[in-house]
């Protein structure tokens, strides 16, 4: 008789410790050395038990593993992980190889995990490894992954095998940036499309289309082949488990030239055939366009039987016909030249329409330009006279330095009004006529300043233009330099914009200003001393520009102090100097002195400042008021467009209904009547003959 095989033992729910013994041989008590446990063939559900799973088995098995790194598990039939918890701090290759595995999304957090090998089993969706940064090798072939996905958190993957698995596209691998070998033979994947995909994948060395062991993806039986592939992929180096060799890589790129040319080659027959069509249907078009004439020609043939029919009734049609085209004929030339003339006239009023709107709008560019002009100007001087009044910083460097703190100057500075005798005089010395064609000054602000405690000279006057900082350094008395001060205002401007045109950039001197009432042209509440910096250089680009918009001048009026008459020996030397080389030029740094200029070695040698002045010439001499009315003032600007369109359009309805009306009149309304009849019965005739 036969005996029956013994059932197969009951499958035991997890790893226990007498499992973990009766493999290793070693001790429960001495579970916790453990480093490697390798269990093959052993009928198990899960590895280790559920979290949520409270039995007695939960403290035993793997929780007494607290030192396992290596964890096989080969054809124990599992269909599920379970907690590894317990070992997750340490492990660092796991194997479940050939099981009954659908996902791995309860594999856990296992930190330390580099190598997971799942191959050969029913998984069909890469997920749970979210929690495994440090995974560096990982294999599922033999499985039913159908795309690649939940990769992304494996920076440190460096290799992939998915080989025999039902893949058709390469996307969702972008994150893997030190991948290095991708196996992918056996998946069903037949285009070269997502080749580039790979292409970005910076450290990719090894790929695998074709393996002998999984067999060949559908792409690896293609034409061209391993030319395609390392064209697109030209940083690797082995494919299909053989070394790509230089003249791999020589042939690949003659492939691609190849499939070049031979697109070229195609597109050009694509273009013969194109234009060979072309030709056809040219000559098609050609044979339609004659068969067109030739019936064109029947027809004219029948349209003069049809005219020999009708010739007698037709000699009148004709000749009250050319009667009705030669009146039209002259009420449309009439109409005509009136449209004409009128559109000339349209014309011109939109022509003389624009120059005076461009006029205008050139006008308001000058006077926003000259109001600009004068706000800085203002400004520039009302912080020169705080600095001297109450002290300030003075920016000498390059925009971020810090700046340098000056004291108050021993004078007195008082603003003269407008209608003041003193304004007035001012004004008239200012105004006294330029030599060449420059433009008269006009004062627009004047501070009368004295010395405490001294009174004022009664020399004659001299006038020194320059920017705020010679101008402070002047009142001041800290400048050393020799300075040249004219008797007249205008000659001073002009020999200021000499100098200013001869020197390739504006001059770039430390500005005094008081951080008090300092504001940019913004209005903005930034006070730092970059945006003052910034503010002092638009002040002095202000104060030295010329153009339609006119120009800024400022300027100190001094007094000649008397030789005779106080001072000390160094003064009376310079002005008797001075006095006595009227006939020299200023040449190593000596004084000179004549009817329209004064020298100075060194500061305001012999001379007493009496006011600083800030002049303006062109449009920025004009009222600021008078400036605001011209930018609201519309008078200048040409008619309206619409109303011109409207007169055009009238003139042209009135000529028209004139046309209209002298139609009507030439053509008398029986032989009107009398030619419709006649028109009428031609197309019944035609008609019929059709």
């Amino acid at each position: 008789s036969f005996k029956s095989k013994p059932p197969p033992p009951e499958p035991s729910p997890w790893i226990t410790s007498a499992l973990i013994e009766e493999t290793t041989g070693v001790g429960v008590d001495e579970h916790n050395c453990l480093d490697d446990l390798e269990i093959l063939f052993a009928p198990l559900n899960q590895a280790a038990p559920s979290a949520n799973d409270h039995s007695n088995g939960h403290t035993v098995g793997l929780a007494r593993c607290a030192r396992l790194r290596r964890l096989s598990l080969v054809d124990c039939g599992l269909v599920k992980l379970g907690c590894l918890q317990p070992i997750a701090h340490t492990l660092e290759r796991l194997c479940v190889a050939d099981q009954k595995l659908t996902s791995l999304k309860d594999l856990g957090s296992l930190p330390q995990l580099r190598w997971l090998y799942a191959q050969q089993n029913n998984i069909t969706r890469i997920e749970g490894l979210d929690e495994c940064p440090r995974l560096r090798a990982l294999w599922l072939f033999d499985n039913s992954v159908q795309r690649c996905e939940g990769l992304t958190e494996l920076a440190e993957l460096r290799e992939l095998w998915l080989q025999n698995n039902k893949m058709k596209r390469l996307g969702g691998l972008e994150a893997l940036t030190a991948l290095r070998d991708l196996q992918l033979a056996g998946n069903p994947i037949s285009d070269y499309r997502d080749l580039p995909r790979l292409a970005r994948l910076p450290s990719l060395e090894s790929v695998g289309f074709r393996d002998a062991h999984f067999g060949s993806c559908p792409i690896a039986e293609r034409e061209g082949y391993r030319d395609a592939v390392l064209g697109a992929l030209r940083h690797v180096t082995s494919l299909d488990a053989s070394e790509v060799t230089r003249q791999d890589r020589h042939r690949a790129r003659d492939a691609h030239l190849e499939n070049v040319l031979e697109f070229h080659e195609k597109v050009d027959a694509l273009q013969r055939e194109h234009r060979d069509d072309a030709a056809a249907i040219e000559a098609r078009r050609r044979r339609s366009s004659a068969h067109a004439r030739s019936l064109d020609g029947e027809m004219r043939l029948a349209f003069a039987e049809l005219e020999r029919l009708v010739d007698e009734g037709r000699q009148a049609v004709k000749q009250e016909h050319a009667k009705h085209r030669r009146a039209r004929a002259l009420a449309q030339r009439s109409l005509d030249a009136a449209l004409a003339a009128a559109l000339a006239e349209h014309a011109l009023a939109c022509d003389d329409a624009s120059h005076k709107a461009d006029r205008r709008e050139r006008r308001d560019e000058c006077a926003l330009l000259a109001l600009e002009r004068r706000a800085k100007g203002e400004r520039r001087i009302a912080l020169v006279i705080a600095s001297l009044q109450y002290g300030g910083p003075r920016f000498t460097g390059s925009r971020g330095d810090a700046p340098r703190q000056l004291p108050p100057a021993k004078v007195a500075c008082q603003l003269l009004g407008e209608h003041s005798p003193d304004f007035r005089w001012l004004d008239a010395r200012l105004r006294e006529a330029p030599k060449g064609d420059a433009d008269p000054l006009c004062l627009l602000r004047a501070y009368r300043v004295a010395r405490r405690d001294e009174a004022l000279p009664d020399g004659k006057c001299w006038f020194l233009r320059g920017d705020a900082s010679l101008i402070e350094d002047a009142v001041r008395g800290d400048t050393k330099e020799g300075l040249v001060l004219y008797a007249s205002a205008s000659q001073a401007c002009a020999a200021f914009r000499t100098s200013s045109n001869a020197s390739s950039t504006p001059q770039k001197g430390g500005d005094a200003v008081d951080l008090l009432e300092g504001s940019s042209d913004d209005e903005s509440d930034d006070e730092s001393p970059e945006t003052l910096w910034d503010e002092c250089q638009e002040d002095n680009a202000a104060l030295s520009s010329s153009d339609a918009a006119g120009s800024l001048a400022l300027l100190l009026l001094c007094r000649e102090v008397d030789a005779a008459s106080g001072g000390d020996t160094a003064t009376k030397r310079n002005l008797l100097m001075a006095a006595e080389a009227s006939a020299q030029k200023f040449v190593g740094g000596q004084a000179y002195k004549s009817s329209d200029l004064l020298a100075t070695p060194g500061g305001l040698t012999g001379v007493a400042v009496e006011h600083i002045l800030l002049a303006g010439s062109g449009l920025c001499s004009r009222d600021q008021r008078a400036l605001e009315a011209d930018l609201h003032d519309d008078g200048a600007v040409g008619g309206p467009t619409d109303a011109l369109l409207d007169a055009l359009a009238a003139r042209v309805r009135a000529e028209v209904e004139g046309h209209r009306q002298r139609v009507a009149r030439d053509l008398e309304p029986a032989a009107v009547d009398q030619l419709r009849e006649a028109d009428a019965d031609l197309a019944d005739r035609e008609d019929q003959l059709r």
